[in-house]
C-alpha cells in the first residue's frame, strides 16, 4: 500500500520544507504519474489521503507556489505536472 512506503522517507521531508501533508500529497502525486502516466485528480488524493478534497486543492495550490508542481489549463479542468513533465 502507499501509505505504508511514503511513512519511511520522513528525513527526506523535513529536508525539503515541506509540512507533513504537502509531502504525502506530492509523493502520492509522483507515485501515480509514475505509475500511470497521468496525474491522479483531486479525489483520488483526497480518497488515498485520507484528507478533504477543499484541503486537496489548497495543498495542491500551496506546492505550486513553491514549485513543486504546476496546473496546466483553465477553468475546472487542470492537469497537475511536476516541474521534469
Amino acid at each position: 500500500m502507499f501509505m505504508d512506503r511514503i511513512e519511511r522517507p520522513v528525513a527526506r521531508q523535513y529536508r525539503s520544507g515541506l509540512g507533513y501533508r504537502q509531502f504525502q500529497v506530492k509523493a502520492y502525486i509522483e507515485h501515480i504519474i509514475a505509475e500511470d502516466g497521468i496525474a491522479p485528480s483531486y479525489s483520488m488524493i483526497s480518497n488515498a489521503l485520507d484528507i478533504e478534497k477543499g484541503n486537496v486543492c489548497r495543498i495542491v495550490s500551496d506546492l505550486e507556489r513553491r514549485g513543486c508542481l504546476s496546473r496546466v489549463g483553465a477553468g475546472r479542468v487542470r492537469r497537475i505536472r511536476l516541474p521534469n513533465q
